[in-house]
């Protein structure tokens, strides 16, 4: 198994090395997913230890082929010849009968029109090996496993690979497509930062996307597999628009257009979406853009689930947490607070210095924080100033717990009002609890059951 497995890889590689007419056998790339990619979420694999460990090259080179498919014109979408074709001339088949068998088989399943089966059999496979990074490491990356370094993961530069991974989630309704992205975005969040803006509109075209599909179907249609997919395919969408960072909502609260998406967006999701944790993200974050919002006319009326939610609890302690929410993010984040910059304190090797009002915000440079201050965080500054001196909190730190602040603020007869008007001039949203990062791993996805369909 070992050797059939490592043939199928070098018989990919192979055919990836020309960049310019790059050759992919989806049934060979299947056969890698099916013996690869771990059954379970807590499964370890030998085999997807071996990829990363040998096999970096493979999988550089899967990462680049999914960024230039993304350049492709509608008409070869539509078409998607080299598919079938690929197959035809591969050179497996001619060795053993198994192998010409799993290649029929491959070209029945495109046959039933799966055009992008190599773009989401690859985007299985990156997905798999990040997580599997993500959760076996403490580490970003690992100088002796994939990925090695943010080079892997972007290699057509921060923005030309977040412009090409955005185009794939707008294109395809693809749970692998969802993960691929999110497993970048959680590795590579500080590169990626400065692009936040390109990745909540594509996020929105495709939430809409999967929720109306989920709308569609009818009650008899929304049970099984399919079901599940989509459900799954929204959790992983719905997730990482929570992760994005603080700094891309507030371009949103100020692009009002914008802004009327995504919380449509958000709504449409909260008519359709059935996991816990999802559902609470959606409204977390529906709940504070329309605190934040000072749109005229206002935006629609509270979507019943947010209703819902307020009803519960006390609104006002509601809106201090989630206030809480966004000043703990924005201390926890060790990089440059101006929107433009990159740095973070992993690339100096030292300690950021915090603004010396606020004590909350990082800069690498006094030429950024005077940039900073000019464009946005005066007004930031102030209020947080005002914040802290009606409570007595000398300055925020990790050890101030949610529980203790809520109730110096209460302490302090702090209103939604207050609350609402230092949000206005923060305009950030939380990250939301990141305890996303296990959803929907419980079920087999997209990439691997289309694998385990050619393969079977």
């Amino acid at each position: 198994m070992a050797r059939l497995i490592s043939v199928d890889i070098a018989q990919v590689t192979a055919g990836l090395r020309d960049f310019q007419s790059p050759i992919v056998c989806v049934s060979c790339l299947a056969s890698i997913i099916t013996n690869c990619v771990p059954s379970g979420p807590d499964e370890p694999s030998q085999y997807l230890a071996n990829l990363r460990r040998n096999h970096g090259e493979l999988m550089n080179a899967a990462l680049s082929y999914i960024i230039t498919e993304s350049r492709l014109d509608d008409e070869k979408l539509a078409l998607r010849r080299p598919l079938a074709l690929w197959i035809l001339q591969c050179t497996m088949p001619t060795r053993d009968s198994r192998a010409r068998a799993e290649h029929q088989r491959a070209l029945d399943v495109l046959a039933t029109g799966v055009l992008h089966a190599d773009v989401e059999l690859f985007c299985a496979l990156l997905s798999h090996c990040v997580y599997s990074a993500r959760r076996d490491s403490t580490q970003r990356f690992s100088r002796h496993l994939w990925p090695t370094k943010p080079g892997d993961l972007l290699p057509a530069g921060h923005e030309g690979t977040m412009r090409a991974l955005c185009v794939w989630l707008q294109r395809l309704d693809s749970i692998e497509i969802a993960r691929t992205v999110l497993g970048v975005y959680r590795a590579c969040n500080v590169e990626l930062h400065p692009h936040d803006a390109m990745l909540i509109d594509a996020l929105v075209v495709a939430v809409e996307s999967t929720s109306s599909t989920l709308l569609r179907m009818s009650s008899s249609a929304r049970t099984g597999h399919s079901l599940s997919l989509l459900t799954q395919q929204l959790d992983e969408l719905v997730a990482l628009l929570s992760e994005v960072g603080p700094e891309p909502m507030r371009h949103c609260c100020s692009d009002i257009p914008l802004l009327r998406r995504v919380t449509a967006a958000i709504d449409l999701a909260l008519d359709v979406a059935t996991t816990h944790n999802t559902v609470a993200l959606l409204v977390r974050m529906g709940q504070v853009l329309h605190s934040t919002s000072t749109c005229d006319p206002p935006l629609a009326p509270l979507h019943r689930r947010i209703q819902e939610e307020l009803a519960s609890q006390n609104s006002t302690l509601s809106s201090l947490q989630c206030l809480y929410g966004i000043i703990f993010v924005t201390y926890q984040r060790r990089a440059c607070g101006r929107p433009a910059c990159s740095v973070t304190e992993r690339e100096t090797g030292r300690k950021l210095s915090l603004c010396a009002g606020c004590r909350i915000i990082r800069y690498c440079s006094q030429d950024c924080q005077k940039q900073h201050w000019r464009s946005s965080h005066k007004s930031v500054c102030s209020a947080l100033g005002k914040l802290f001196a009606a409570t007595d909190i000398s300055k925020f730190s990790e050890g101030l717990s949610e529980s203790t602040f809520v109730t110096a603020c209460q302490a302090a007869e702090f209103s939604d009002d207050d609350v609402s008007a230092i949000c206005s001039s923060y305009l950030r949203i939380p990250y939301g609890r990141r305890s996303a990062e296990t959803s929907g791993r419980n079920c087999a996805t997209l990439g691997v059951h289309v694998a385990r369909a050619i393969q079977s």
